[in-house]
């Protein structure tokens, strides 16, 4: 499955826009409806430079 974001970011009196896509599979173990995020990868639109902090997306 394929998501698009756009997440805002203030910090430190600077907003920062992340924007970009996700790629995740879902699975249903036991067969009964409940889904199970087995695989996760962000891209990053502006993925060249250096990015200063990773945690919201982990």
């Amino acid at each position: 499955m394929y998501a698009a974001f756009a997440l805002h970011e203030f910090r430190m009196d600077r907003t920062h826009v992340w924007g970009g896509r996700l790629e995740f599979d879902l699975v249903d173990p036991a067969g009964d409806g409940g889904l199970r995020m087995v695989c996760k990868k962000v891209l990053l639109v502006d993925r060249t430079g250096a990015v200063p902090s990773m945690a919201y997306l982990l």
